[in-house]
């Protein structure tokens, strides 16, 4: 992440696989507070950081300068057996509320209340402007924890495939945002493949790439 953030050609899309109780979300809830606002919180984060791996501590230092030191738009959920535009519009709410403090605050940036008015019938491209919107106030990080829970809903109810091609294209395009960075974290226990294994032939190809 320390090294997306620090590189504009790296790849910010990263996808973690693990089974239960091996630490993936300590991990994102760790990474949150080291991306957070300056305070207690992240002092400790980065103390604990400095502990284990001071050049690690540094570069995430010279990171944070580059892409925002005020803290990112922490959009972190756990996933549930839903739609994958219904679990990133839940994450982007989650960020906007943590972010500007209330709803009442947040209404007074336009992005954030379009965010909040926004409706479940986004398209790929409109779900991806609007996080590109997003990033014009902060640099975002995006967790979606549980994500298995979302291929399982896709390959249980034979969802349409706009609704992977979302996370396609925000993994694609996120490397290339340029304001502020844009990172998406997705933490699940099986790889996709696995998730896929009940699915056709054909989808899973094409899940597969």
């Amino acid at each position: 992440v320390v090294a997306a953030l620090r590189d504009n050609q790296a790849d910010r899309a990263i996808s973690i696989t693990g089974p239960y109780g091996s630490g993936k979300s300590s991990l994102a809830l760790f990474l949150a507070l080291l991306l957070g606002p300056a305070g207690s919180s992240r002092d400790k984060a980065d103390a604990l950081l400095s502990s284990s791996s001071p050049e690690l501590k540094r570069s995430l230092a010279e990171a944070r300068k580059q892409s925002g030191n005020a803290g990112f738009i922490l959009c972190t959920v756990v996933a549930q057996r839903e739609p994958v535009v219904t679990t990133l519009l839940r994450a982007l709410r989650v960020g906007v509320l943590r972010y500007a403090g209330s709803e009442a605050k947040a209404r007074k940036t336009p992005v954030f209340a379009q965010v909040l008015d926004a409706g479940l019938d986004l398209s790929a491209i409109q779900m991806r402007d609007l996080i590109h919107s997003f990033s014009t106030v902060a640099p975002v990080l995006i967790v979606l924890d549980e994500f298995g829970k979302n291929l399982e809903q896709f390959v249980s109810t034979g969802g349409s495939d706009a609704d992977l091609f979302v996370l396609q294209e925000i993994a694609e395009w996120a490397g290339t945002a340029t304001q502020h960075p844009v990172v998406l974290l997705t933490l699940q226990h099986l790889s996709f493949d696995d998730y896929a294994a009940v699915a056709s032939p054909a989808r899973r190809r094409e899940r597969s790439e």
